[in-house]
């Protein structure tokens, strides 16, 4: 029998400094039908930590034999990479069965209280499917489902962008798994609020992971994507190289996670891993409309960067994660400064029978005020608010507002023109 002893465990992780503002609140979602701990199908939960996860019984990869791993692992690791990402930030989560819908979406958005600025989800459904047609071989279902339940908050002004990580597993409607070229091209389409994300680590542990998984499902870089998201200023993009470096943890290799997913002896054949594709491969990727962990080759900087930071709606207005953010953030600021002024008295100019220049004033101040701010912060490049003084709300009882935005612009490309010379004054 030993002696009597008072013990002690060192706590990791409680000292993060929390966030100022709203921007950072995100929300992973993981489409799963077994729930960790005693949680039940679409339990919602606020965490600050990894450790705060692991509270409910979210549990790390153990790969030691017999060991029980919660969805392999996958969960804990992606709320791991955006913790590290951006330490401090307040994450919701939820697990649950999205096989039939996704209202967990807007169900978690309540709970936040219209809070949450971006999603990450998470799934082992298929990012593209059969269609019925030779000429429509594929569905994007699931862009589609996304951007709906989007546009929905956006309708009850809780505006937020969605990550999105599906299986990439099968990459046509063969179920070829080993021909990179037949990954479905989706530029254009027209889903501005959701950004596919294809690609992961490829440390040992993500392959191990991968392996472990019995549908050898994609793992996904969501939680380090969605982590940069919370991070990064509205304005500014995701694949900023100076700025936006996600190397550590488990992205200091990558790969793109689906190819030849058979397994010989204990490992997978082949997940593409980076190094193994040519520039003209990767290039095919962006152009087709996916956001991914790469590599620059050529250089001493031994990062890991997103590739861009673009929506699933190429050639539109809303094709960038930092454009839809930014015009988010108006909405809601312009919400909040305008709701004290709903059902209020309106001056109106007795000779003219038009809203006052005062009151066309008080109004334009505020709103102005607040794109202002977002000015000063680098989050925009200027404003226009416009307040037509000759409209009848008399007679409509309607105020219109218009307001637009000059957005940061992203120097997506830099081209240099290089040469000889025979003086430096020529």
């Amino acid at each position: 029998m030993a002696l009597s002893n008072i013990s002690f465990e060192r706590a990791q992780g409680n000292l993060s400094t929390p966030l100022a503002g709203e921007d950072h609140i995100s929300a992973l979602i993981f489409d799963v039908t077994a729930f960790p701990g005693s949680s039940a199908d679409g339990d919602i939960f606020e965490v600050f930590s990894v450790e705060d996860a692991e509270s409910i019984g979210v549990t790390e990869f153990d790969g030691s034999v017999g060991a029980t791993n919660y969805q392999s692992g996958i969960p804990h690791l992606h709320i791991s990479e955006f913790f590290r990402v951006n330490p401090g930030s307040s994450l919701f989560i939820s697990f649950a069965d999205c096989s039939s819908d996704w209202n967990i979406i807007g169900e978690v958005q309540s709970l936040a209280q219209g809070k949450v600025r971006q999603f990450g989800v998470w799934t082992r459904q298929k990012l593209w499917a059969p269609g019925a047609t030779v000429l429509d071989p594929y569905t994007l279902r699931l862009l589609s489902d996304m951007n709906a339940q989007a546009s929905a908050l956006a309708a009850i002004n809780q505006p937020a962008s969605i990550l999105l990580s599906a299986n990439l597993t099968s990459i046509d409607a063969a179920g070829d798994t080993t021909n990179i070229s037949l990954i479905t091209d989706i530029s254009g389409a027209n889903y501005p609020r959701v950004t596919p994300l294809i690609g992961q680590g490829h440390s040992a542990k993500v392959r191990d992971i991968q392996e472990e998984d019995a549908t050898h499902a994609t793992v996904g870089c969501v939680g380090a994507a969605l982590g940069l998201v919370s991070r990064a200023p509205v304005g500014e993009s995701i694949a900023w190289v100076s700025q936006y470096d996600i190397s550590g943890g488990e992205m200091d290799t990558v790969s793109l996670g689906f190819g030849d997913i058979g397994v010989t002896g204990d490992e997978l054949n082949n997940v593409y891993p980076l190094d193994s594709l040519t520039n003209t491969q990767l290039n095919a990727l962006e152009s087709k409309g996916y956001v991914f962990p790469m590599k620059y080759k050529g250089t001493s900087n031994p990062g890991t960067f997103m590739s861009s930071d673009r929506t699933a709606a190429s050639g539109t207005d809303y094709d960038t994660i930092s454009k839809n953010r930014t015009i988010d953030k108006s909405r809601r600021v312009l919400r909040s400064v305008l709701l004290p002024f709903l059902n209020s008295s309106v001056k109106i100019s007795p000779s003219t029978g038009q809203i006052s220049a005062a009151q066309v004033k008080l109004y334009k101040v505020a709103c102005e005020n607040q794109l202002q701010a977002m000015q000063d912060a680098g989050e925009i490049s200027g404003f226009q608010v416009r307040i037509d003084p000759t409209q009848k709300i008399l007679i409509s009882r309607v105020l219109n507002i218009t307001y637009s935005l000059v957005p940061n612009g992203t120097a997506k490309d830099i081209k240099v023109k290089e040469g000889f010379t025979l003086s430096t004054s020529s």
